[in-house]
């Protein structure tokens, strides 16, 4: 055999092995469950490089979570979902298979994103996440599909969801052959710094009357400085109304809400509190509390009650879309120049002198070779930021939901059905029907 024949030979033995040795080496995880269920899950955990121009340098682990149905074998369809800004759990795998209406042969992986959940580096500082950038989360998921590749030869279908439907189109023009199709929900295409197109969605969402209400109560809420008292009062308030406004599972409670809001303001905010430490553990005062803490460590990371912050370390550097009001009166009442305040004292990054890597999904569609499902719900906040009917190019399919909010085809299983049978159409995939 010629030297260079031996050469690229060895190269792809060498190749096939790595590969092989990522997957046996890696722990599976079963499923916890009492009683039987049609599929099991596992968890993975891949090496990656921290940078992958540098592939021999610091390394640190992702999490990848696989639901295999009974009924999948080797060459079943792969339901690629590319994580977005949260934890890759169980449970949230269990109920992505469920949104699709339970298919028993499909194959379903999800790739946590780098700086989230339990994908992050070993440093023990993780104040300032600068590893958290798009081309190298992006990097991740390819080596991921590259290497269950040998495990699953059927067709691989990509999903990403709000932030990440941005990421899975950049991913099919930088990586055209690891997915045949991609499903797009609810993604954000259009990346500004400053953006109100939330606003004028939310208005409607909540009603004339409420809506005034809640503007009413921020402008009680102007802080002396970041992060005092006020300020964590202020962001509360932010984050619960954009859940009564985004959230299919908020829409109960907006009748209370809604009598609730003629309380005076410091009355009103201790109401909202013990509603959301007894009805939602928590959840927004997490949000806030990870904006307020000086510094991270890995250990507190770890617990996933920080993915905020990570996120608002991306909107500081990559992605912006920080909110603004379109008009007087409103919600947002935060300045530019207070946003990029707020950066620079938690990440000591300023926006504003920083050159703004504008982030581009939009410009990506007309250069993507593979076909591509879109799902857009009509009273979703970000849909004026996401693709719009009549701009889908011609090896697309367009779900147009009118009373849909975020990502519909998550709360919808009939919807979810039909939108994974167009996904395996155009995969090559023959369905019953």
């Amino acid at each position: 055999m010629p030297k260079r024949k031996r050469i690229t030979y060895f190269a792809a033995v060498l190749f096939v092995t790595v590969c092989v040795l990522e997957i046996i080496m890696a722990a599976p995880i079963t499923a916890a469950s009492d009683t039987e269920t049609p599929y099991k899950v596992f968890t993975h955990w891949i090496t990656q490089p921290v940078d992958h121009e540098r592939p021999f340098g610091q390394k640190f682990k992702q999490e990848v979570m696989i639901l295999i149905p009974e009924k999948a074998r080797s060459n079943s369809p792969v339901f690629f979902n590319l994580g977005g800004e949260g934890d890759c759990t169980e449970a949230g795998l269990i109920g992505h298979y469920e949104d699709y209406g339970e298919p028993e042969n499909i194959i379903f992986v999800r790739a946590e994103h780098r700086g989230y959940g339990q994908s992050l580096t070993n440093d023990e500082d993780q104040s300032v996440p600068a590893y958290i950038t798009i081309d190298q989360a992006l990097a991740d998921y390819h080596k991921v599909a590259r290497i269950f590749k040998w495990l699953f030869h059927g067709p691989w279908m990509a999903a990403g969801y709000s932030y990440s439907g941005g990421l899975v189109v950049n991913f099919a023009r930088n990586y055209p052959n690891d997915a045949k199709v991609i499903l797009v929900s609810s993604g954000v295409i259009d990346w500004p710094f400053l953006m109100d197109e939330y606003d004028r969605q939310m208005r409607i969402n909540l009603g004339e009357n409420l809506y005034s209400r809640l503007a009413y109560h921020m402008s009680n809420l102007t802080p002396a400085e970041i992060f005092d008292e006020t300020w964590q009062e202020r962001e509360f308030l932010h984050w619960l109304s954009l859940g009564l406004t985004q959230y299919a599972e908020y829409q109960s409670f907006m009748p209370l809400i809604g009598i609730l809001s003629y309380l005076p303001t410091k009355v009103f905010m201790r109401t909202l509190h013990f509603l959301d430490r007894v009805v939602l553990d928590g959840w927004v005062e997490s949000i806030v509390w990870s904006m307020v803490v000086p510094e991270l460590t890995r250990e507190e990371a770890l617990d996933g009650t920080y993915n905020w912050r990570m996120w608002k370390y991306q909107q500081c550097t990559q992605t912006g879309t920080f909110w603004i009001s379109y008009g007087p009166g409103g919600l947002f009442t935060r300045s530019e120049e207070e946003i990029c305040e707020e950066c620079l004292a938690t990440f000591d990054i300023d926006p504003a002198i920083a050159p703004w890597p504008r982030w581009n999904p939009r410009s990506m569609i007309d250069e993507l070779s593979v076909p591509q499902v879109y799902v857009v719900g009509g009273k979703d906040p970000w849909k004026d930021l996401c693709l719009k009917q009549g701009q889908e190019p011609l090896n697309s399919t367009y779900f147009f939901v009118p009373e849909g909010l975020h990502c519909p085809d998550r709360s919808d299983t009939e919807l979810g059905k039909k939108v994974l049978s167009e996904m395996l159409e155009f995969a090559g995939v023959e369905t019953a029907d």
